[in-house]
């Protein structure tokens, strides 16, 4: 989730369901629900995708990787 926040996505809890987390991409207002427990290892790659996919590719794995 920090890494998320420092390219620029805008995180909320509010209005979700227990844990989950909002992630907005704010140039498309597109977003994506995160679970903020655990993520599983094909639910982390398809939260990934779907968030290049709503960056129009400026957010990539590489680039989430390098704010961590």
């Amino acid at each position: 989730m920090r890494a998320l926040s420092r390219i620029g996505f805008t995180i909320s809890t509010v209005g979700g369901k227990g844990d989950h987390f909002k992630v907005t991409w704010p140039r498309t207002q597109k977003s994506v629900t995160v679970d903020g427990e655990m993520v599983r290892k094909d639910q982390l790659r398809y939260i990934l995708k779907e968030i290049e996919m709503y960056s129009n590719g400026d957010v990539t794995w590489e680039r989430i990787k390098r704010e961590l």
